[in-house]
């Protein structure tokens, strides 16, 4: 940095030292050199010999992920402008984000989850934010521009359908909003693209056994872990959100029961265990003690499972 500004750094003087060093280093070379600068401001920070870290302040402000997006700014002629594409988008920060909310509000309240549909609102809104023109189109043009960028049939489908749900709740205040129609020859190809669900025959659940008390573990109990969960979910007929959220509580050796909550429409119901699964449970949870393995039922010691 500048002598001249000792004990305070600014993006000016980064956005300097890398336009001196771009026309030396490659994009790679400079990336990898920043994060040691980088790494060196913090200390300065951390020993009060700096005030604050410009590039931790830019990251902050930018995104934590868009270092290298951040460099190309600094060295662009307008840094001002190219660092201003960066801001990340408001959530639901669009014209129509206030009615988004209140849509996606009322079908929780309904009884439905929406996580999907809630992400698919959230992109659309922030398509909506891309476009100056989006206040002053309806919303059957605005629904169908985003569903045409989608990249395949099943994703079209799926911004579609959220965009006829969305724009029948807003007829509710509003009788002039028209329905988004439906594309044709739209429905047809999304089935194609489905996968047909696969009923695992005995002899597979075999081999899926056979290969997790097989694999090569990171952890000493990666083979018991893969065991314990493949042979729950296929005793229990377990989604595999369901077998992830489960904890040490949620199972009762003396009943020989497990209790699944929060399920599909907030709903929660306690399953029966076979002896073979329970048997299977209560060597997994014996090699957990033996090694002192965390809280989560499905963490393996000095790692994920």
């Amino acid at each position: 940095m500048n002598e001249s500004t000792a004990g305070v750094a600014s993006v000016e003087d980064i956005r300097h030292w890398l336009r001196t060093r771009a026309a030396v280093w490659s994009l790679e070379m400079l990336l990898h050199r920043l994060r040691i600068i980088d790494r060196f401001l913090d200390w300065l920070v951390l020993t009060a010999q700096l005030p604050s870290n410009p590039l931790a302040e830019l990251q902050h402000r930018y995104g934590r992920r868009q270092r290298r997006a951040i460099v190309c700014a600094l060295l662009s002629a307008d840094p001002q402008s190219a660092l201003k594409r960066l801001r990340p988008l408001a959530r639901f920060g669009s014209h129509l984000g206030s009615a988004m909310q209140d849509h996606l509000h009322r079908m929780r309240t309904l009884g439905y989850r929406y996580e999907r549909d809630e992400q698919h609102l959230v992109r659309f809104d922030q398509y909506l934010q891309t476009r100056w023109d989006a206040p002053h189109q309806p919303l059957p043009v605005l629904g169908e521009a985003w569903v045409a960028l989608a990249p395949n049939p099943i994703l079209k489908q799926q911004r579609l359908f959220m965009g006829r749900a969305l724009a029948r709740s807003l007829r509710g205040s509003d009788p002039t909003i028209a329905e988004i129609p439906v594309e044709p020859g739209l429905l047809r190809p999304a089935k194609q693209q489905q996968h047909t669900p696969h009923i695992y025959s005995a002899a597979e659940i075999r081999r899926l056994l056979l290969t997790a008390r097989r694999s090569s573990p990171l952890a000493p109990l990666r083979p018991q872990t893969l065991e314990a969960m493949l042979t729950l979910a296929y005793g229990a007929g377990l989604r595999l959100g369901e077998l992830v959220r489960l904890t040490l509580g949620d199972l009762d050796l003396a009943q020989a029961t497990i209790e699944i909550r929060e399920t599909k429409f907030f709903k929660s119901r306690r399953l029966p265990l076979s002896p073979t699964v329970m048997t299977a449970l209560q060597q997994y949870l014996t090699a957990r003690r033996q090694l002192g393995a965390g809280p989560s039922p499905w963490c393996a010691v000095n790692g994920g499972p």
